[in-house]
């Protein structure tokens, strides 16, 4: 079989030509690999996949008392080295809930979420009440919300605000 065929398959099939450099995706083993497989985080000491606030909250407090970094994780669609830590890693995939919508204190309407939540739940989760998150929205799919707002993901627009972090408001 021609190795296009079995790589990604997550079996590392050697006998058919597969290894790190011919298959990284099956061959090379990391806690964490970037979206697109370009990036293997092998160093990795601790990975945590927090539900709570609170759970996050006593999570880094034991990395600070440990001296250990922290690094949070959404969805690793970033392909450099920031998705890896020799730490803690906080993944946010559990953290994905959508609070609803609310008033903040200016009145104005705004929709609570986790950091993990996809931003195409959060899209079609607002059309279903009529709502969007407007021109900020990226142009790749699996991204999510504290990851989008933590590296600047944007929309396109010369007019209207099109970087989801400008329309992020706090409680």
């Amino acid at each position: 079989m021609n190795i296009t065929l079995s790589c990604g398959d997550g079996i590392c099939e050697k006998d058919r030509g597969e290894s790190e450099s011919t298959c990284p995706l099956d061959c090379i083993e990391a806690f964490v690999k970037s979206y697109n497989s370009q990036t293997f985080c092998r160093e990795i000491k601790e990975i945590a996949f927090p539900k709570t606030a609170q759970e996050i909250q006593s999570l880094v407090k034991r990395a600070v008392a440990e001296g250990k970094k922290v690094r949070a994780l959404g969805r690793a669609h970033s392909t450099t080295g920031l998705i890896c830590s020799d730490g803690l890693v906080l993944t946010m995939e559990n953290m994905n809930r959508i609070l609803g919508i609310e008033k903040n204190r200016d009145g104005k309407e705004v929709v609570r979420v986790e950091p993990g939540v996809q931003i195409e739940q959060l899209t079609e989760w607002l059309d279903q009440r009529g709502r969007s998150i407007g021109l900020a929205m990226g142009g790749y799919r699996g991204l999510s919300v504290g990851g989008s707002i933590a590296t600047g993901v944007h929309g396109s627009s010369m007019k209207h605000t099109a970087v989801i972090s400008s329309i992020v408001t706090g409680k």
